[in-house]
């Protein structure tokens, strides 16, 4: 579980955060990711 973040990182080169949520006696994993907010290709 631990290492899922930093797989995720290496293999698509983004940032996310990888919870372990439990519902009706199940077992989930949510994993959220944000945007990319680089501005290098916009045009002035």
């Amino acid at each position: 579980m631990d290492n899922i973040p930093n797989k995720i990182k290496n293999l698509m080169g983004i940032t996310a955060e990888v919870n372990l949520l439990q519902e009706d006696d199940k077992n989930f994993i949510e994993i959220i990711t944000l945007p990319k907010t680089d501005n290098s290709n916009v045009l002035p």
